[in-house]
Formats: C-alpha cells, sequence, structure tokens
C-alpha cells in the first residue's frame, strides 16, 4: 500500500508512528507464535482424535450387527445400553474434532498466514516512515 508519509512533518512524529507500529508488530509476532504453538499441538491431537473417533464407528457399527441376533434379557440390553454410550462418544469426538481437529488446524493455517500478511505490511509501513524520518 501507498502510504502518504509526507504528512509527518517532524521526527518527532515519525518517533511517535514508528513507536506505536512496533508495539502493533510486536504483538502481531506473539499472536503468530501462539498460534504456531496451537498449530502444533491441534496437529498431534487430529491424528490421535482421528484414530480414536473410527475405532468408535467401527464399535457402534459392529454393536448394530450383534444386537438384532441377541435375545431379549440383561444382556442385550447391556449391549443396546453400551452402543448408546459409544454413540454419545462418538459425539463428544465430533465435536471435538471440529474444535481441536482438522477443521480447527487448517483454521490456524489460515489464521497464521493472516498474521503474516499484517507482519509483512508493518514491516512496510516502517520501511516508509524510517525513510521520512530520515528525510527530514
Amino acid at each position: 500500500m501507498n502510504y502518504n508519509s509526507t504528512l509527518l512533518t517532524t521526527v518527532a512524529d515519525c518517533d511517535t508512528v514508528l513507536n506505536m507500529t512496533n508495539k502493533d508488530k510486536s504483538n502481531l509476532e506473539l499472536r503468530k507464535l501462539n498460534l504456531q504453538h496451537q498449530h502444533d499441538n491441534y496437529e498431534d491431537n487430529s491424528v490421535e482424535l482421528e484414530a480414536e473417533l473410527q475405532g468408535v464407528i467401527a464399535h457402534i457399527t459392529a454393536l448394530e450387527m450383534v444386537i438384532p441376533t441377541l435375545p431379549e434379557g440383561p444382556t442385550k440390553q447391556k449391549t443396546i445400553y453400551d452402543r448408546t454410550n459409544l454413540e454419545n462418544k462418538r459425539y463428544r469426538l465430533e465435536n471435538k474434532k471440529g474444535n481441536r481437529g482438522v477443521i480447527a488446524l487448517l483454521n490456524r493455517e489460515f489464521d497464521i498466514a493472516c498474521v503474516e500478511r499484517e507482519i509483512e505490511e508493518a514491516d512496510a509501513f516502517i520501511t516508509v516512515i524510517t525513510t521520512r524520518k530520515n528525510e527530514l
């Protein structure tokens, strides 16, 4: 972006703008670091989460095939109860997958890319203001 640095008429104005921009850049770098940390955690968790979810789905499928073949009684009721618990677990894992799985991983990658662009723009702005300061 083209910045109209000629609006700054004193070195003090330039210093003020540079100080504010450097603080903003520092905050952006901290945000990027936090996002990268989250990304790394999500990356580790997403594989484990997906494997656990697939295991639960396979178990539910197996129970659904067994339940109709069982005679009425406590064994069938326990198997139905187990299937219900597994369905609840699947629901929780699917929600967790959205919050910490591959979807969250992709969102963090996007967030990191956006912050990197902001840092690049802050660097460009600092260069323009520093050039103006040197002109004064």
